[in-house]
């Protein structure tokens, strides 16, 4: 499971407008996308992680497990992702959204010093680890 994590994978952090002191709700995600052929394996994983759901999207030939409840997230994805090292570039970005996890479980994130922290984090990880690192290179 490990390994098809870190091939298939995502860990993104949502932001969107909070009513809390910073102005910013934070929403951590953990998904894996597979065809639709694939839809057995899919929802299998919600049994295997006792948390999350299968989606298909309308008219898409895929379809996806997701987990977005921060308690899930935190007591059953993070725990199986740490004693089963997710690896390569995957790796970092799951140690960045634990980062993230930790500072809302801490309530860090309803003020707006720990919103910013997690902004920062978003900003580099998935696609913005890639442009950092292109920016490091050039």
């Amino acid at each position: 499971m490990a390994g098809f994590i870190t091939g298939e994978g995502c860990f993104f952090v949502k932001l969107n407008k909070g009513r809390n002191k910073a102005g910013l709700g934070v929403q951590l995600i953990f998904q894996i996308s597979q065809h639709i052929r694939d839809e057995g394996l899919l929802k299998s994983f919600v049994t295997f992680f006792k948390c999350g759901n299968y989606i298909k999207p309308l008219q898409k030939e895929w379809g996806y497990y997701q987990c977005s409840k921060f308690f899930d997230n935190y007591n059953k994805i993070i725990p199986f992702c740490t004693l089963y090292s997710i690896r390569g570039v995957k790796g970092k970005d799951f140690s960045d959204w634990v980062k993230a996890a930790e500072i809302i479980n801490k309530g860090e994130h309803l003020r707006l010093e720990g919103s910013s922290k997690i902004i920062n984090i978003k900003a580099g990880m998935n696609t913005g680890r890639e442009l950092n690192l292109f920016i490091e290179k050039t």
